[in-house]
């Protein structure tokens, strides 16, 4: 029986840390990071508009046979 209710107490603790570690890297390490990324790149993923006023690119390529051959 005191198995059994040391089990429960150390699991629920076990994962309030597990979940304290994650958001602390959440928080601490990715979120600052991305932050000072998006600062200092500014739109790396091209989602601002331009002035044309759509957001498509025109891409002049002429597809051959060997783009086909190994498409990665």
């Amino acid at each position: 029986m005191l198995y059994a209710w040391l089990m429960k107490v150390f699991s629920a603790a076990g994962e309030a840390c597990t979940r304290a570690a994650a958001l602390g890297v959440y928080y601490g390490v990715l979120t600052p990071a991305a932050v000072l990324y998006r600062l200092f790149h500014g739109d790396f993923l091209g989602l601002r508009r331009r002035p044309g006023g759509t957001c498509f690119r025109p891409r002049a390529h002429k597809f051959v046979p060997a783009d086909l051959e190994k498409p990665w």
